[in-house]
């Protein structure tokens, strides 16, 4: 099962309050690209297995603001999975290994959709349905 317990800074006061020692005043003038997968967040064997540590949306949001919005999270799984499990709205992020991407003002591009993919997955995933132990993700366009 997935733990989340997480929810965005309200404001710049309490992400200073909640890392008071964390982050510099000002990190305006540096970018950070970030890796999710296995990096930010520790793989695991199924993606309801995800641990998200309590603190980290805190953390994402706070960087963000200290940098003045050049924060991107780079994730193999859809920018809606990340917002779901992380609250990464208004934060740049590259999903499906950059397939999709968010930009901070929201603005959004994705992949269209391929009747040919989509039934390759169909059968994939009935294939894993029939066989105990095979698990399918379904990564969209990835």
């Amino acid at each position: 099962m997935l733990e989340q317990q997480t929810a965005p800074f309200s404001s710049a006061t309490e992400a200073s309050r909640q890392f008071p020692d964390a982050l510099p005043s000002s990190l305006h003038g540096s970018a950070l690209f970030l890796d999710v997968d296995g990096t930010l967040l520790d793989i695991a064997p199924t993606p309801d297995a995800i641990v998200v540590p309590d603190a980290l949306a805190y953390l994402l949001h706070g960087l963000s603001r200290a940098t003045g919005g050049a924060l991107a999270l780079v994730t193999g799984r859809s920018i809606g999975y990340l917002d779901t499990i992380l609250r990464t709205e208004g934060i740049c992020v590259a999903g499906l290994h950059g397939a999709e991407r968010r930009d901070a003002d929201g603005s959004h591009d994705g992949p269209s959709t391929d009747p040919q993919l989509d039934m390759a997955k169909a059968r994939l995933a009935a294939f894993a349905a029939a066989h105990p132990g095979v698990l399918f993700e379904d990564k969209g366009a990835a």
